[in-house]
């Protein structure tokens, strides 16, 4: 089965089961939003490592992964770019990169680095959407 025909198939079935104005949509989105969030974060991470990156720096290029694809996705949406809110999102991330990094040099198995990184950044991200976690917002006072 090819990716066009997976794409498809999920973007019709959630035409027709999710109305646009619905709130389910918006959970929805979230949802998939969190899990592309860890994936992608742990793919531009392990990328970075395997290259030979040092860990700031595999740590910088797997928060680009995901703040470039969000973009592009809320470009594509036309909305206000998740990072550019007050959204926990790119703090999510790099908590999971640490942790991903501390497990790895505790010689934990690397498929259990990945679960538990993964799992990290999930929890703190649904956690903050749930609870309505957000950093503060600056202002510009004379």
């Amino acid at each position: 089965m090819s990716y066009l025909t997976v794409i498809t198939i999920a973007s019709i079935t959630t035409q027709i089961f999710f109305h646009p104005n619905s709130r389910r949509v918006d959970k929805f989105l979230k949802l998939t939003d969190t899990i592309g969030l860890s994936a992608f974060t742990l793919i531009g991470i392990k990328v970075a490592d395997s290259m030979g990156a040092n860990v700031p720096v595999a740590l910088l290029l797997g928060v680009i992964t995901i703040i470039v694809g969000g973009i592009i996705r809320d470009m594509i949406c036309n909305e206000i770019p998740l990072v550019l809110q007050q959204e926990i999102y790119i703090s999510a991330a790099l908590a999971g990169g640490i942790l991903y990094f501390a497990l790895y040099n505790l010689g934990v198995a690397v498929w259990v680095a990945d679960i538990c990184t993964m799992s990290a950044i999930f929890s703190i991200r649904m956690l903050a959407i749930r609870y309505d976690w957000q950093f503060p917002s600056l202002e510009w006072r004379r």
